[in-house]
């Protein structure tokens, strides 16, 4: 091998180095980046969590505040049905009777006008 040989394997020997050693900072720097972002995540993780358990309590809370609000208008709807419920009873009740009363009231006027008729035919 002669001396220009050896200079041109040389050069290619560092052009290939410097190729390699930008890759390699190219891959580090990627390498750094990645780390970076696996640690932020790891140290946001537990304030992630008692986020989380914060917002889950809440949400129980309102939940069970909402259930008991939602009750006590099934409870008030439940009564006035009842109370409903009986007014028309009651009123059924009254109105049977007074057809009744009515009924017996039409038998003793029309016995009556009977009555009356037959005086006036005597």
């Amino acid at each position: 091998m002669d001396r220009t040989q050896i200079k041109r394997l040389s050069a290619e020997l560092k052009g290939t180095e410097n190729a390699q050693s930008s890759l390699i900072d190219k891959h580090s720097t990627a390498l750094l980046q990645q780390t970076s972002s696996i640690l932020n995540i790891v140290a946001t993780t537990p304030n992630a969590i008692a986020d989380l358990r914060t917002i889950t309590v809440e949400h129980a809370a309102r939940q069970s505040v909402e259930g008991q609000a939602l009750q006590r208008g099934l409870d008030a709807v439940t009564k006035h049905m009842e109370a409903l419920s009986l007014t028309t009873k009651q009123t059924w009740t009254a109105a049977r009777r007074h057809a009744a009363d009515m009924g017996r009231m039409v038998k003793r006027l029309s016995a009556l006008m009977g009555d009356v008729r037959k005086l006036f035919l005597l």
